[in-house]
């Protein structure tokens, strides 16, 4: 492009030359003034050529340069975006797979948890509910006829085999436990007194010895068991087997002490204390029961024996402490159930009953503290347990809190008269007169002698009232009749 536009100006140049030369042709100065412009013209023209040629070669080394200058940033760049979205990519991947196996880890181990917490409430259900089938379609009466027919050596070695393994070895296996760490108001199951030694026993032998190893076997399970109801129908297996076991008549009673039965609870415990005088469990268990039905006099007598034949049964300085509180007797009730705290600090039933001396003596933080402690340690009257609490918490003004334990406590016992007691007067200090009859009723109906409590200030409002007197009458007419 630069060569054709010399050209251009050359010819131009040289058009003009001509043209002054074809005029001027007769003026020899002004030809010599033209050669020499021309001659200074073209050499002009060199120069630029020769700039421009230096120019275009400057600008080429420039733009060369330029465009390595750029290819190698961008390249750069590029590597560099490259690298960054390795390392996105890397991090992303890495926390894809954090979250995955903390996912599939602890999703597999909460679902994992649930499962066992279901098959595990589940399976108690079922045993409790099906036990007595199932152990009664273990040895049939006819298995027995054909083993006593047969009577071989071999069918015999079972049998044995088979009492040594579930009998004798389930005993053990409760008595690990040990006497110290079971002492409470159960009794654990009674030793095996008999054994078969001959190699070809009597029918009569075999029959009894199976009767003891169902004995041992429903005892073992009613023991184990949390819910009274189901311990009274084990137990009652057990006497059928075994009627002069005076442990599983101790067991039950207390199982209808926790119904609040003390009734039915005070006829077991007779017949187990007349099988054996002795008995320290019996004595504390029937002292409890007179201490439901208000006679105190009679449950310190009980205290007294079985602390006689025990000194160091915590289980009955707990229950003398809770009748001396009830009395009004403080100071000698804090010292009989800090005697029984003492004696076993593990055991629940010495917490509960002094917790109950701190809610009477106003000292609710003590209480509650107290409340608490049996339960972690496994107070078995559930029932009675959140009763008390919701009691503790209504004196606290706290009555949600309160409802919401009573709620906890109906799972447990539902015909647990105090609770719809405890209920009706939570009604009442919060005005609700309609709540506070009917729950009041609901009480009474259960068996609540709702007219013990009305000392309460729950019943502040109510006690000369028409409406209450009428209420409470034929129920008071009905439980001393």
């Amino acid at each position: 492009m630069k060569h054709i536009f010399i050209i251009l100006i050359l010819f131009f140049s040289t058009g003009i030359v001509c043209q002054v030369t074809q005029k001027d042709n007769s003026d020899p100065v002004n030809m010599q003034v033209l050669k020499l412009k021309l001659e200074t013209l073209e050499d002009e023209f060199k120069k630029l050529e020769t700039e421009i040629k230096e120019i275009e070669k400057s600008s080429s080394e420039s733009i060369s340069d330029s465009n390595k200058d750029s290819e190698s940033k961008i390249e750069a760049y590029k590597n560099d975006l490259k690298d960054l979205m390795n390392l996105y990519v890397f991090f992303i991947t890495v926390g894809l797979i954090l979250i995955g196996f903390a996912i599939n880890f602890f999703g597999k181990s909460a679902i994992k948890k649930r499962v066992e917490e279901i098959i595990a409430e589940t399976a108690q259900k079922h045993i409790e509910l099906k036990i007595v089938e199932t152990l009664n379609s273990k040895i049939t009466n006819d298995l027995i006829e054909t083993v006593i027919i047969n009577k071989s050596d071999e069918e015999i070695n079972k049998i044995i085999s088979s009492i040594e393994h579930k009998g004798v070895t389930a005993i053990n296996q409760i008595k690990k436990r040990g006497d110290d760490a079971i002492k409470s108001m159960l009794a654990t199951p009674k030793k095996v007194q008999f054994k078969i030694e001959k190699k070809q026993p009597s029918d009569q032998e075999i029959t009894r010895q199976n009767n003891e190893n169902r004995a041992e076997e429903f005892f073992e399970l009613a023991f184990k068991s949390k819910d009274p109801r189901i311990q009274i129908g084990l137990y009652k297996n057990v006497i059928e087997f075994d009627p002069d076991n005076a442990n599983a008549l101790n067991n039950m009673a207390a199982s209808f002490n926790d119904l609040n039965d003390p009734a039915s609870a005070i006829e077991l415990l007779n017949k187990a204390i007349k099988l054996d005088p002795s008995f320290p469990q019996a004595y504390a268990n029937r002292a409890m029961s007179y201490n439901l039905l208000g006679d105190f006099n009679l449950a310190l007598e009980d205290c007294a024996k079985a602390i006689e034949y025990d000194p160091k049964f915590e289980y009955a300085y707990a229950i003398k402490g809770n009748i001396l509180t009830k009395q009004g007797k403080y100071a000698e009730a804090e010292i009989a159930l800090n005697t029984s705290v003492e004696m076993d600090p593990e055991s629940a039933e010495p917490y509960y009953n002094r917790a109950f001396f701190y809610e009477e003596t106003n000292k609710f933080e003590k209480s509650q503290i107290d409340y608490e402690k049996a339960e972690e340690l496994g107070f078995s009257n559930k029932a009675m347990l959140f009763n008390n609490m919701a009691v503790l918490n209504r004196r606290l003004k706290k009555f949600d809190k309160a409802i919401e334990l009573l709620e906890k406590a109906k799972k447990f016992n539902p015909d647990f008269p105090n609770l719809d007691g405890t209920l009706a007067l939570i009604y009442a200090d919060k005005n609700d007169d309609e709540k506070f009859f009917s729950h009041l009723q609901i009480a009474l109906e259960k068996g609540c002698k709702a007219w013990n409590y009305l000392s309460d200030s729950g019943f502040e409002k109510y006690r000369d009232s028409k409406r209450l007197q009428l209420l409470l009458e034929p129920y008071k007419k009905k439980y001393y009749a």
